[in-house]
């Protein structure tokens, strides 16, 4: 969870050069999923259920299942 917050406020932190020269900002969800918490043959599909409840609930934001 710590390295994926991490990551994520480095990356919306971040100004993004673009050819043009200009410059944007982006953010990132991420969804986490923990062996042995998580069946090892579900662990992909909890971490992607987790992904898109942190893009339904606001987006930039670090969600585990």
């Amino acid at each position: 969870m710590e390295v994926a917050e991490r990551i994520r406020r480095i990356v919306a932190e971040h100004k993004f050069c673009l050819m043009d020269s200009q410059t944007i900002n982006i953010t990132v969800s991420i969804g986490i999923a923990i062996y042995p918490n998580i069946d090892i043959d579900k662990i992909m599909e909890a971490a992607d259920s987790a992904l898109y409840k942190a893009k339904q609930t606001g987006r930039n934001k670090v969600i585990i299942a």
